[in-house]
């Protein structure tokens, strides 16, 4: 690892490295990460290692990095969605490279649609999950009504309506009144420590052995 650190903080001592031939994936992920200029001399072998389950961290900080080597990634779909998020939440402009959208999930679809507004016929609402319209609807700054139309709001978990309204109250003409009769104790507890305007519907659809519960949660 020596010569890649050198190489990092002093690329004009290149012509002194007689080791590029030793390096291996790990080396060549800390130059290429600091220094793009010596791609040249990588060996495409170590590119194609990345390609594996256990390589997909060396893309995604490289990318992350030195968003001019995402043509070098092959194929997008290898990476999951996690790891698609983590790479365009630093670096935006790649969405453009996402061509399986129909196949992604809510944070992916989000961080997709800020960069690629008009290919939201390209993205798949209607089979998002719970978790899918959560991420979606807490990374969307706005969400556009022929969009809104498309998302199954009655699908949405209890759980996940409270992070969701804790975060976007103005989502909350979208919570069915069987929803909000199935708030937890706990969930209450939390939407209206984060949301105190709530208190309506906390008054209005919780039954009285969760507002008891409540309210020794409170005095705790």
């Amino acid at each position: 690892m020596r010569w890649a650190e050198i190489l990092c903080e002093h690329p004009e001592r290149a012509s002194d490295c007689h080791c590029w031939q030793h390096f291996g994936g790990k080396e060549w992920l800390v130059i290429l990460t600091k220094q793009p200029q010596f791609a040249k001399c990588c060996p495409c072998h170590f590119v194609e290692e990345w390609n594996c389950q256990h390589g997909h961290h060396n893309w995604i900080r490289l990318l992350s990095a030195q968003p001019q080597f995402a043509d070098k990634l092959p194929n997008w779909a290898i990476l999951n969605d996690a790891e698609v998020s983590e790479i365009l939440q630093t670096q935006p402009k790649l969405a453009h490279y996402i061509n399986d959208v129909a196949k992604r999930g809510g944070k992916v679809v989000a961080l997709f649609l800020k960069e690629i507004p008009d290919k939201k016929t390209l993205c798949a609402f209607e089979q998002f999950g719970s978790g899918d319209m959560r991420e979606f609807i807490l990374e969307t700054d706005s969400i556009a009504d022929d969009i809104l139309a498309r998302l199954k709001w009655k699908q949405i978990f209890v759980e996940d309506w409270v992070r969701i309204l804790s975060a976007k109250p103005e989502y909350a003409k979208h919570v069915a009144d069987s929803q909000w009769r199935s708030f937890s104790a706990r969930g209450w507890s939390h939407l209206l420590d984060a949301q105190p305007q709530f208190k309506e519907q906390f008054d209005q659809f919780a039954s009285d052995e969760v507002k008891r519960e409540v309210a020794l949660i409170h005095q705790r």
